[in-house]
């Protein structure tokens, strides 16, 4: 007996291995089957990150909200037997704001925005192909990001670029801010800035496009004008 007893506690420390390695490298978020998995949502007054963070976590999805939406702000929303992606398309709508799907997270930002970040990503991806290929490369790499609490967009972005060797131009002409702890599901590189600087209204140039990914620069740039919204902090 003695021989199965310690196999089956070979096998428990390799499960637990592999449950730890699954943690800690991001694939905690599973793809969610967006258009397939039927689910139900019922929100009554909630605030609006703690209904949308329970719903995300509850579907294994990752979740990006906009720093110009009220984390705050009181929704009340009802669906039943509709999947994942109509959900959060209606709940959207509902509340006059954009959601945006990624491969595992679902961005949602002002309204505006439901043209804007799609148009901007596809301009992202093709400025990418025209890199030569060690930057491009490095810039559709996937990476997941753990944000700390209390973090500085403009410290995230730092570390971003040290960790993938690249460096910034004018990091510092971006707003200041305070962000709450999140993790974000791997996702090409390219789509992680854009998405990160979505929320000042910037994106960023490539400049110039070198040969060697240690001697590229990223510059930070404005995209639109900068337009009301009712529900900004």
């Amino acid at each position: 007996m003695k021989p199965n007893f310690y196999f089956l506690r070979l096998l428990f420390f390799v499960f637990f291995v592999l449950v730890l390695f699954s943690f800690y490298s991001g694939s905690v978020f599973a793809k969610p089957d967006w258009e397939q998995r039927v689910v139900n949502i019922t929100w009554r007054n909630v605030p609006l990150k703690h209904g949308l963070t329970q719903f995300a976590k509850a579907y294994r999805i990752g979740l990006f909200i906009d720093r110009r939406i009220d984390p705050d702000m009181p929704i009340s929303f009802s669906m039943d037997n509709q999947n994942i992606k109509t959900i959060l398309q209606k709940f959207a709508e509902s509340a006059n704001l954009s959601c945006y799907f990624f491969d595992a997270l679902v961005y949602i930002g002002p309204r505006e925005m439901h043209s804007v970040l799609p148009e901007l990503l596809n301009k992202n991806r093709n400025l990418i192909t025209q890199l030569p290929p060690a930057v491009r490369a490095k810039l559709q790499k996937k990476i997941a990001l753990k944000i700390p609490l209390l973090s500085e967009p403009k410290i995230i972005l730092k570390k971003i670029a040290t960790q993938n060797q690249f460096s910034w131009q004018n990091l510092d002409e971006l707003p200041h801010d305070i962000w709450d702890e999140n993790s974000l599901p791997p996702m090409p590189l390219n789509e992680l800035l854009t998405l990160i600087l979505i929320g000042f209204n910037s994106s960023y140039d490539i400049n110039p496009p070198n040969k060697n990914i240690n001697n590229t620069t990223l510059k930070i740039k404005n995209i639109t004008p900068q337009k009301s919204i009712n529900n900004s902090n």
